[in-house]
């Protein structure tokens, strides 16, 4: 497992940045299926606000703001903004 952070990327408080997690099965007595772990990383020049989550395999693109309290589930393109849960581009930067 990769947890790659690039230069000039800027993390707010309370963020949590998790690359693993399992499979959801369909046995009623037990959900949890096979643990997964998953390479996540964050671009060049990204800022991320306080308390976001970042699921695994995420890639989050160079330049983008994470806005607080998002919770980013799948790869963002670069220099757009981000918000909501799940995280959604809301404009280009």
């Amino acid at each position: 497992m990769k947890l790659i952070i690039e230069d000039n990327v800027f993390i707010g408080p309370n963020c949590h940045i998790s690359a693993m997690s399992h499979e959801i099965t369909s046995n009623s007595k037990q959900r949890a299926g096979k643990t997964f772990v998953k390479d996540v990383s964050v671009g060049s020049g990204t800022w991320i606000g306080a308390d976001v989550k970042i699921l695994p395999g995420v890639h989050i693109a160079n330049g983008c703001v994470i806005g607080a309290g998002s919770v980013v589930t799948k790869d963002t393109d670069s220099n757009g903004l981000y918000v909501g849960v799940p995280a959604k581009k809301i404009k280009n930067l």
